[in-house]
């Protein structure tokens, strides 16, 4: 019995020996990074991608399985594949994926993006930041209103692309632009989402209209006071646009 259990903890250490093996500080990530043919992937979500990412690299959701599964299966599985996430997580689970799916050489950037910036901060080439932040203020339950946001969306997203990190803050009588009952908009929700614009419903504004809080589109996310986190953004340099006429 006892050579059993200490036989399972030399396995054990050796599987997680093996795992650090494939796990990379920046300058090493950054050295393989730079030899020719090596894939760097962001594992991330698109959201996060447009906050910024690694220079070179390509967005692939691990969030979303079934669709990063697909996408794998079409990839060289001799390359050699560099992932990355917020703070290493992810990207560690990506790696496991890859390897059950045949793949032999992928690694994972310790500490993930963040880690990224502090080793990178004397060479800002390394990290694509956004060309424009900006912060659309939705407060009117006017659906011309909330046709004229997605409007406005589509426009930036047509100019821009990914470039620009767009957050759509929503409160007051607006909510009901993130109910699901109530939208006339959740089909252009849908797909802005999954361009990576975030939407945001205001917690206070829901308490006080007594909205059920699974009535909100999946899509968007929450924050407790929505002028407030329009402020925040404001203090923190992002461009303010007003939603209405």
């Amino acid at each position: 019995m006892r050579s059993l259990y200490f036989t399972g903890i030399l396995l054990f250490a050796l599987s997680a020996f093996g795992q650090a093996q494939l796990s990379m500080t920046p300058k090493k990530f950054n050295r393989l990074a730079e030899k020719e043919g090596a894939t760097i992937i962001d594992v991330r979500t698109a959201v996060e991608w447009r906050s910024g990412h690694i220079a070179g690299a390509k967005l692939e959701n691990v969030g979303k399985k079934e669709t990063f599964l697909a996408s794998i299966a079409q990839w060289d599985k001799e390359g050699t594949y560099l992932l990355y996430c917020r703070s290493g997580r992810r990207s560690q689970q990506a790696m496991e994926l890859m390897q059950a799916a045949g793949f032999s050489t992928v690694y994972d950037l310790t500490g993930g993006i963040l880690a990224w910036e502090k080793a990178m901060a004397n060479n800002p080439e390394k990290i694509i930041r956004p060309l424009h932040r900006v912060v659309l203020q939705l407060s009117s339950g006017d659906t011309l209103v909330w046709k004229g946001v997605m409007n406005n969306l589509k426009n930036m997203q047509q100019s821009w692309g990914d470039s620009a990190q767009i957050t759509v803050v929503v409160h007051g009588p607006a909510i009901d632009f993130l109910r699901k009952d109530k939208t006339t908009q959740y089909d252009k929700i849908a797909y802005f989402s999954q361009a990576g614009i975030s939407f945001l419903a205001c917690e206070n504004s829901i308490t006080e209209r007594k909205v059920p809080r699974e009535t909100i589109v999946p899509e968007a996310g929450f924050v407790k006071l929505g002028l407030g986190e329009v402020i925040r953004l404001q203090e923190n340099g992002w461009s303010y646009i007003k939603a209405g006429y």
